[in-house]
């Protein structure tokens, strides 16, 4: 893991710092209001009173990229940095979301799916230590044991919490999603809501939740039921897919838009027929 020294604070031209994109977004970007703010002071100040953390000997930032960036907004030519030793990009992400999450004014979703981000990242090395520590890895899972327990003390919640955030990610509506952002409802709310449809969208069904999970069958639908059962199964099924989708293209804005569009006009056909 990350040794706890780090080096001196130093200034350094503003034009030898690199960005990588993937611990930038790590984290939610700050508000509008709070960027703002952020700015006022360090243009009154006139200088970065906050050393940005660097990746020890790659110049790479890994805490500071608002700072950073409003310093290039008003050219500042140097600022302040310090270095922090890590061993490779899964420290540094694992990092990221278990001391920086803590600064920030963020909600516990917010946290939850800052850590969630770092779920390869957090199994890679739990795997890595369990070899090296001589104990045996499944060769029947990706993910080793614990690593929910690992991901709930980076979000800074108990890892039933974090399950429950695990599985409003794969069932909420985008509007739950926004909601639990801004802190405006609990996540055991979202959470005992969704289960809570989920237990009525068995019965209608025909059966409980626990029948069909006790390996019983269900019963059989009249086809117009069975074709509207499909249809909201392939609909949710869409969802998380244009979820994911527009996740990956955030860094992309021109062709996230067109794909899109395209993708949306295909679904108003296609949802017609649902």
């Amino acid at each position: 893991m990350t040794t706890e020294n780090t080096s001196p604070v130093v200034l350094m031209d503003i034009d030898e710092i690199k960005v990588n994109d993937t611990f930038r977004d790590q984290l939610p970007p700050l508000s509008t209001e709070e960027y703002r703010i952020l700015k006022e002071d360090i243009k009154r100040d006139k200088a970065v009173r906050e050393a940005i953390v660097l990746w020890e000997g790659k110049g790479i930032i890994v805490d500071g990229h608002n700072r950073y960036q409003i310093a290039t907004e008003l050219k500042f030519k140097q600022v302040p940095v310090r270095e922090k030793h890590f061993q490779d990009e899964v420290e540094v992400r694992i990092w990221i979301a278990k001391n920086q999450s803590g600064r920030r004014n963020l909600t516990g979703f917010q946290r939850a799916m800052a850590a969630l981000e770092c779920i390869d990242e957090v199994a890679t090395l739990a795997k890595k230590n369990q070899k090296e520590s001589g104990g045996a890895v499944s060769k029947k899972s990706d993910k080793p044991v614990h690593t929910d327990k690992i991901l709930a003390d980076m979000a800074g919640m108990s890892h039933t919490t974090l399950r429950q955030v695990l599985f409003i990610k794969e069932n909420a509506t985008d509007e739950q999603i926004e909601m639990l952002r801004k802190g405006e409802v609990s996540i055991n709310r979202i959470h005992t809501e969704l289960k809570e449809q989920e237990k009525e969208a068995a019965k209608e069904s025909g059966g409980t939740q626990q029948d069909y999970e006790d390996g019983q069958d269900a019963p059989e639908q009249p086809e117009t039921a069975t074709k509207t059962k499909k249809g909201q199964t392939l609909e949710k099924q869409i969802d998380t897919h244009l979820k994911r989708l527009d996740s990956l293209l955030l860094d992309h804005q021109d062709t996230r838009h067109k794909i899109i569009d395209k993708v949306s006009k295909w679904l108003k056909e296609k949802r017609a027929d649902l």
